[in-house]
């Protein structure tokens, strides 16, 4: 009788260490996901903060948001709208630049 009692508290004992094993197996799954969430997030809003977006104000009152900063060129400010259409505004037209 005492070998059946040592079998039963070996076979509780392997069955708590498996239940145990399996919640730090999931905690251990759930933290590597978390992190990679985490580090998508970050990705992301780095990339969103590396951008930098400005209104451009024209003489005759209009107003271009621009998708990045806008290149000074030769006369003229060239930048891609918030549509995402290419544009060019010479320096004649422009009253201001402002980031937001």
């Amino acid at each position: 009788m005492n070998n059946y009692n040592s079998l039963a508290n070996d076979r509780q004992s392997m069955d708590e260490a498996n239940a145990s094993g399996s919640m730090h197996t999931s905690f251990t799954r759930f933290k590597r996901q978390g992190a990679g969430a985490l580090l998508v997030a970050l990705c992301l809003f780095a990339a969103s903060g590396c951008s930098s977006n400005y209104v451009i104000h024209t003489v005759d009152g209009k107003a271009y948001n621009t998708q990045g900063a806008p290149e000074l060129t030769n006369g003229g400010y060239s930048f891609t709208d918030a549509q995402g259409e290419h544009r060019e505004l010479m320096l004649s037209q422009v009253s201001q630049v402002v980031k937001p």
